[in-house]
C-alpha cells in the first residue's frame, strides 16, 4: 500500500497510517482550517507522497431544526466546506501528479440532529461526485458508515484502501 493519512475532523489530528492504525500524532490540523491542514500535510510527506486518504467525520450536530439558529447552521456548513476543502486538495495533488490513489470517508452512525443529516448527505454528494470525476484516472472514492470505534468501520475501510477494492467506487457502506 502506499503511503497515506488519516485525517481526524472531530480532533483536528492527522497520523500517518500504516495499513490503517495510525502510528502516531504528528501535527494538529488546526481544527477546521483547511490551509493549516493541507500545509501540515505538505511538511509531513510532501506534495507528491500521499496516495490514500481516510477522513473521519464524528457527530456535528445531534440538534433539531427548530432549535438550530445562525450560528449552528454555520458552523455545520463551515465543517462541511472543511471536508471538501480538505478532500478536493487530495484529489488534485493525486490528478496533478497524475496518479492513482484512494479516497474512504469514515461517518459515524447518528440518527438524530439535521447536522450530521445535512453532513452524511453533503460528504455522500461529494464522493459520488468525486468517483465519477477521478475515477478515469483510476482513484478510488468511497464512504463508510458506521458505529464509533467499529471493529466492522475499521476492517469495511482497511478492505476499501486494498488492492481487491478496485472495483468499489462511489459507494456508500453501512457497516
Amino acid at each position: 500500500m502506499e503511503s497515506g493519512v488519516v485525517v481526524d475532523f472531530g480532533s483536528g489530528l492527522v497520523r500517518p497510517m500504516s495499513g490503517l492504525l495510525p502510528e502516531s500524532e504528528l501535527v494538529c490540523a488546526g481544527g477546521l482550517d483547511v490551509y493549516a491542514l493541507v500545509d501540515g500535510l505538505e511538511t509531513l510527506f510532501g506534495r507528491a507522497e500521499i496516495g490514500s486518504m481516510v477522513v473521519c467525520i464524528g457527530d456535528v450536530g445531534s440538534c433539531g431544526v427548530g432549535e438550530l439558529d445562525e450560528r449552528g447552521w454555520a458552523d455545520i456548513i463551515e465543517h462541511l466546506r472543511g471536508v471538501y476543502g480538505t478532500v478536493l486538495s487530495f484529489m488534485q495533488e493525486l490528478a496533478f501528479g497524475r496518479r492513482k490513489g484512494r479516497l474512504v470517508v469514515v461517518l459515524e452512525r447518528h440518527r438524530v440532529g439535521v447536522g450530521n443529516r445535512v453532513m452524511r448527505e453533503g460528504v455522500l454528494g461529494m464522493v459520488r461526485s468525486l468517483a465519477k470525476e477521478f475515477g478515469r484516472q483510476g482513484t478510488i472514492c468511497n464512504v463508510v458508515v458506521c458505529e464509533p470505534g467499529s471493529m466492522q468501520g475499521v476492517e469495511a475501510t482497511r478492505f476499501l484502501l486494498s488492492v481487491g477494492a478496485s472495483f468499489v467506487n462511489g459507494d456508500r457502506w453501512e457497516v
